[in-house]
């Protein structure tokens, strides 16, 4: 499995109230996801930030096979460029407003040199630093313990 780093515009489009309500958006495919891969979110300015991890749980989707997310767009007309194409679907796992994960952190310590334009894959350093600041639940149902 890989791990991404994509870049969020929050003046486009409201992520905080989607992941809140759903969970899960559906995102323009632009690069080759598998279905586990792990995407980082860095949400553009004012925020400059790392701040949700997510998982990618479908891929190759159509536009009849993604929600209805019109009420989360801040400016609909982008929709409709973002409508063509394919899409996948990412849940989210963590958010985090640690203040370890502003770009400029992230600068210091070398580990990324620009704000992210577009996906990229990460490396390990850069990996095991930002897994410090999501903190992941235990996944399994603990109501089978008999």
């Amino acid at each position: 499995m890989a791990t991404w780093l994509m870049s969020a515009n929050e003046s486009v489009f409201n992520h905080a109230l989607a992941f809140k309500e759903k969970g899960e958006i559906d995102w323009k495919q632009n690069r080759h996801y598998c279905v586990g891969d792990t995407v980082f979110i860095y949400c553009t300015k004012p925020s400059s930030r790392i701040r949700y991890m997510t998982k990618v749980i479908t891929i190759n989707q159509t536009l009849d096979d993604i929600d209805n997310d019109l009420r989360f767009w801040k400016k609909p007309e982008l929709r409709t460029y973002s409508a063509k194409g394919k899409f996948f679907r990412i849940r989210m796992i963590a958010v985090s407003d640690d203040d370890g994960l502003i770009f400029a952190e992230i600068k210091d310590k070398k580990l990324l040199l620009y704000p992210p334009q577009s996906p990229q894959k990460l490396n390990d350093d850069l990996i095991n630093y930002l897994m410090k600041f999501f903190k992941i639940g235990d996944e399994r149902d603990d109501k089978e313990t008999d």
